[in-house]
């Protein structure tokens, strides 16, 4: 694609393994959602504008 579109570079190994350990643990009823951070590198390419 032209221009190159700006992406983010995301740990999916580690999300993956995550996500199956919270499927296979002990689901309690009434407990509020699991919810983490995933922290990403943002990979601005040719479709960003130069910042000022």
């Amino acid at each position: 694609m032209t221009p190159r579109l700006a992406t983010l570079a995301l740990p999916h190994a580690a999300s993956g393994a995550r996500a199956v350990e919270l499927a296979l643990a002990d689901v309690v009823p009434g407990r509020e959602p699991i919810r983490e951070v995933v922290v990403g590198t943002f990979l601005p390419r040719e479709s960003c504008a130069p910042r000022r």
